[in-house]
């Protein structure tokens, strides 16, 4: 069987199709990929940095810190009893003048 011009140019217009196919999937997929990385990253590290700025706040003196809790997985547990540390501890003792 003998090929034709026409048939190679219809060939190469085929692979150039698929090419172009295969290249775009690829960047679909590595942009919802980047996407999706930083939407879940943003949703574990925010609750994590709340807790540390309220930490910091605390630590310098400020003992009115509140975090909110609004999910009930791991990090909803672990920062649930920081809302309740400034009423858990106990009021400082003012010393008398003498």
């Amino acid at each position: 069987m003998i090929i034709g011009p026409g048939a190679r140019v219809s060939q190469e217009m085929f692979l150039n199709s698929v090419n172009r196919s295969l290249w775009s999937a690829v960047l679909a997929a590595g942009i919802v990929a980047v996407v999706l990385s930083l939407t879940i990253s943003q949703r574990i590290l925010g609750p994590v940095g709340e807790l540390t700025k309220a930490a910091h706040r605390m630590q310098s003196g400020d003992l009115r810190q509140r975090v909110h809790v609004q999910s009930q997985d791991e990090l909803g547990r672990w920062r649930r009893p920081s809302t309740r540390w400034p009423t858990a501890w106990p009021k400082p003792k003012t010393c008398a003048a003498t």
